[in-house]
């Protein structure tokens, strides 16, 4: 038997396989109390750190349905706490008629900090994205034309460049932002005035000088990207017989048999609004340099075990113009006779591979694929027959004569 005719615990072995509808639209919030700053370099990996610190609060996405949050607050309606961890934030604090300040809030030695310095008191229209990832570019002008910089109180034309075109992180532009509080309190819950889509009026404090004061800003965001999710679970036959732990999910897209570029350049065109309505007026994705390979989403290098219970792993894709999706899993595969020095049992088969290739047909009534939407793929691992035996699996069966 070749290995085509064997165990493919994700391609022939699926035993079912139920792919669902886009979710709904989730757009998505940030808290960031901004206290300081310091100077950098354009890749925040190779920022020069100084000892100014950003105190930030944050709260789950709606992705993993839990919340997490460092003080009680309440986000405006229809939008969700959005978890910043530890990701970098790219930020431009506009005025008309001025040159932007652009650049940072990310986390250095366990503290937030921030590489823009602020001199003496005053209102800004602050834009933004996240999560900025080293290579990453950003370039904004208040029209069409690149630097122009005459009416950021209007909106403004903002282009991310270098973007993976999947990527584990979930990439989102700022669709509004506000002064947040200085007086929290951790045993209350707060509202904040002025937070809506639409108003990116801010006005900053000196973070430099002897007027030097803390900033707070709120911030939403809103997905760039569409959602990917696989859900992942083993037969409960197969589950009394082997173990499996998933080590590595790779993910590819393509346009038909045109794969994705590696990577893409956005360019959003954002407008002031006045009655809290999307301030997004168009996004464009230009595809950038050569043929991706596959984009790994995750990887753990012991394995991560799979069991009856669903399993998630979710990635982020550019949406536009894309049809097919290719899965490539590998793992590891264990009988269920463990010993000393093989707690999980006996390794049969090591780094295994496995490749999928799912249809935007498979998705119910969907004729493209949308940003701001997940699309959930549920797989069950029920093969039919065992690849490999392992020396518990050859006791003879007893035939007895009558």
């Amino acid at each position: 038997m070749n290995r085509e005719q064997g165990h493919s615990w994700l391609r022939r072995l699926i035993g079912s396989m139920g792919p669902m509808g886009p979710m709904r639209l989730i757009r998505l919030m940030g808290l960031l109390g901004l206290l300081g700053g310091c100077s950098g370099q354009e890749e925040v990996d190779e920022m020069a750190v100084t000892e100014t610190t950003v105190e930030v609060m944050s709260c789950m996405t709606s992705y993993d349905e839990h919340v997490m949050a460092t003080r009680a607050w309440i986000p405006p309606t229809t939008f969700l706490p959005y978890d910043v961890a530890d990701k970098a934030i790219g930020i431009c604090l506009t005025q008309d008629g001025e040159k932007p300040k652009k650049g940072y809030l990310f986390k250095s030695s366990g503290k937030w900090r921030t590489d823009i310095e602020l001199d003496a008191e005053a209102n800004y229209y602050l834009y933004g994205y996240a999560p900025h990832t080293p290579g990453m570019t950003c370039a904004i002008s208040s029209s069409s034309t690149p630097g122009d910089n005459s009416a950021y109180s209007d909106g403004a034309v903002m282009t991310l460049d270098n973007v993976p075109s999947v990527t584990p992180s979930d990439v989102c532009v700022v669709i509004g932002a506000t002064n947040g509080k200085d007086d929290y309190k951790a045993d209350a819950d707060y509202s904040v005035t002025g937070l809506r889509r639409g108003n990116f009026y801010y006005q900053a404090k000196a973070n430099r000088g002897a007027e030097a004061g803390g900033n707070y800003i709120y911030l939403l965001f809103d997905h760039l990207y569409a959602a990917l999710s696989f859900s992942i679970r083993v037969h409960g036959d197969y589950a009394a017989l082997r173990t499996i732990k998933l080590k590595e999910l790779q993910v590819e897209t393509s346009a038909g048999d045109e794969p994705t570029t590696e990577k893409t350049c956005i360019t959003i065109t954002l407008n002031k609004t006045l009655d809290g309505s999307d301030p997004i007026e168009s996004i464009v994705f230009t595809p950038k340099g050569a043929a991706m390979s596959a984009a790994t989403v995750f990887a753990s290098s012991a394995g991560e075990l799979l069991s009856m219970t669903p399993s998630v792993y979710q990635c982020q894709f550019m949406p536009r113009g894309i049809t097919k999706i290719k899965l490539t899993s590998t793992y590891d595969v264990y009988d269920k006779n463990p010993s000393d020095g093989h707690p999980e049992g006996n390794l049969l088969r090591k780094d295994c591979k496995a490749t999928n290739t799912f249809s935007l047909s498979l998705f119910d009534q969907q004729t493209e694929f949308l940003r701001g939407r997940r699309y959930t793929i549920n797989l069950t691992i029920q093969p039919t027959y065992l690849y490999v035996l392992s020396e518990p699996d050859l006791n003879s069966p007893t035939v007895t004569v009558e």
